[in-house]
């Protein structure tokens, strides 16, 4: 059967798909690559159909997801590729889809940030929980599309996009990771995406889980960095040397701000231990209507930090490894040698005053979680000496002004 990717109305290229095999056949017709995937540009017309099968694959939900078969037992669905087609290939990262040859719809007809879809199931299938008064005009939903190892599942409620996201980490706290990095990047005074807690208790379990809203609008698409990179792709050196070449790419399409929240990334990145900043969780948003990189993306997707999948011997030891610009870790010092800006006295105060705010959400949540009442002190004594290293190195860096 042959498909026509689609960026909203724009035909970028047909594609051939058999639904018996669950196979991709290859490109069949390309009609404007302006308006396709930043990975589809900047590849050689011999690699354009490899290139969008790569492409093709990251869109669907990875093979890793947590209880990934009982999801599609639950669902009736054999694979992830036949879940996604069967959705069209609808995401709320982007505003791409696979239009069938055999049905004349449009892009308006169908898009999530207009329409609204049902998640009854998709819910129940993730979280074993499906209590909320949910949208269900339609049967399709953005949850086919998502990336990511952690359950999550969009939800629509009072007309608003929000995505509900678990947690498979030692002590189970990504949620409240999540919101304190929120207030973090208030301090910081860098974009991000706002995050709260909720505990959803489910017929036969009670998951703490993180909920935050859709970060674009319809005219909008995410482009992770791992896609950005490919610009230069032939400089590429998967080591923390990328983090200039990314900054000098940012830089050339004119991104407002692009060192100082990059910037601003990296050091909350470096104060909440944050292990998991990998190239699929940052980058800029573009504008579809005038193809202008508008900004870089609002942080999001911090969950994994404050010693939630650390062993307790751990926890208060300096020294920690990070991702940066790289696939395996490096030391944090490394991510310290790039802070060049300043920031106020103020703003450190404010710092700790958040780990009181990490205590209460961990006493609140106490009993969704794996820890003992008497971890918590240690954990937020971590946050502190977090905390405390950052200054100290701001201090010697004579980046803290006064107020």
């Amino acid at each position: 059967m042959r498909y026509t990717l689609m960026n909203r109305n724009i035909k970028i290229l047909d594609f051939e798909y058999q639904q018996e095999y669950q196979a991709f056949l290859g490109v069949s017709k390309v009609y404007d690559l302006t308006y396709a995937p930043l990975s589809l540009q900047y590849c050689h017309s011999k690699e354009l159909a490899h290139s969008f099968y790569q492409w093709f694959n990251d869109r669907k939900i990875p093979p890793m997801r947590d209880e990934l078969q009982y999801l599609l037992k639950s669902l009736k669905y054999t694979n992830t590729t036949e879940l996604m087609m069967r959705h069209y290939g609808l995401s709320l990262s982007d505003q791409y889809w696979f239009l069938p040859e055999n049905e004349d719809i449009l892009w308006e007809d169908i898009n999530f940030f207009d329409n609204s879809y049902s998640s009854h199931n998709f819910l129940e299938a993730t979280f074993r929980y499906s209590d909320f008064q949910l949208s269900s005009d339609y049967n399709i939903s953005p949850n086919a599309s998502t990336n990511g190892q952690l359950s999550k599942c969009w939800i629509q409620k009072n007309g608003k996009n929000i995505l509900f996201k678990g947690a498979n980490t030692i002590y189970r706290f990504e949620a409240i990771c999540e919101v304190i990095a929120s207030r973090m990047c208030e301090v910081l005074k860098v974009p991000y995406v706002e995050y709260q807690c909720l505990a959803l208790s489910g017929t036969k379990s009670r998951a703490l889980v993180s909920a935050c809203p859709v970060m674009i609008q319809s005219h909008q698409e995410f482009i992770p960095s791992y896609h950005i990179l490919q610009v230069r792709k032939k400089q590429i050196t998967h080591t923390s040397a990328d983090y200039e070449l990314y900054l000098d790419i940012l830089n050339e399409h004119h991104v407002p701000h692009a060192r100082e929240y990059v910037e601003k990334m990296n050091m909350l990145d470096f104060i909440l231990a944050n292990e998991d900043r990998h190239l699929g969780n940052f980058g800029v948003i573009r504008n579809l209507d005038t193809l202008k990189w508008e900004s870089v993306c609002p942080i999001f997707d911090t969950g994994r930090s404050l010693n939630t999948n650390v062993s307790r011997k751990y926890w208060l030891e300096e020294k920690t490894d990070m991702k940066f610009f790289t696939h395996d870790f490096v030391s944090s010092e490394n991510v310290c040698r790039t802070f060049s800006i300043r920031i106020s006295h103020q703003q450190i105060n404010k710092m700790y005053e958040l780990t009181g705010l990490f205590q209460e959400l961990l006493e609140t949540y106490l009993e969704e979680l794996p820890i003992h009442k008497d971890d918590i002190y240690m954990l937020k004594k971590s946050f502190e000496k977090r905390i405390e290293l950052f200054e100290s190195i701001m201090y010697h860096k004579h980046l803290i002004i006064d107020d």
